[in-house]
């Protein structure tokens, strides 16, 4: 019922897991991004079916973000994404937009790097080119981030924003 989304660091698996805890309800998350075209149709099916958990990450968004973004390509056809995008808005799907707010995302540019934004993820990643990706192209993937989520918004799908402020965590 909820997929909490975000760029990398944004601060999605707690919210994730503080929210699933609330709803007596599991957290599922994705995994790395699916190697095949196959993969990626079934987790959607996979997600698509979990109805009633809460999802750290939804393919239908991420995909359209990482895919161009870091890989080049989508491993899925837009229109196919698309078609399960709506299949979600019309299930009732909430979305949860975790994002770093505008103050800590200058903060980072003032000091010339992004590093930090993705520093506190707690995944560990197989690829180390991917973090090193993410952190080159943050500003990037904020961006579409942004665009995505209005899409998806303007199409009918609710939508919650939690902005995480590094500047004021102890």
């Amino acid at each position: 019922m909820f997929i909490v989304e975000g760029a990398d660091g944004s601060g999605k698996t707690g919210v994730a897991e503080r929210l699933a805890g609330l709803l007596g309800a599991k957290k599922l998350h994705e995994g790395g991004p699916p190697k095949t075209r196959e993969e990626g149709i079934r987790r959607m099916e996979w997600q698509f079916d979990s109805f009633g958990q809460v999802l750290d990450r939804a393919f239908i968004i991420s995909e359209m973000i990482y895919g161009p973004i870091i890989r080049g390509s989508l491993i899925v056809e837009e229109d196919v994404i698309e078609g399960w995008a709506d299949r979600f808005i019309r299930k009732g799907w909430i979305l949860i937009y975790c994002r770093p707010s505008d103050r800590t995302i200058l903060e980072y540019a003032r000091k010339g790097t992004m590093e930090s934004v993705i520093a506190s993820s707690k995944k560990i990643y197989k690829e180390d080119g991917h973090v090193e990706l993410v952190k080159i192209r943050m500003e990037k993937i904020l961006e579409a981030y942004d665009a995505r989520i209005d899409d998806l918004r303007r199409r009918g799908m609710e939508v919650f924003y939690h902005v995480r402020d590094k500047s004021f965590v102890r």
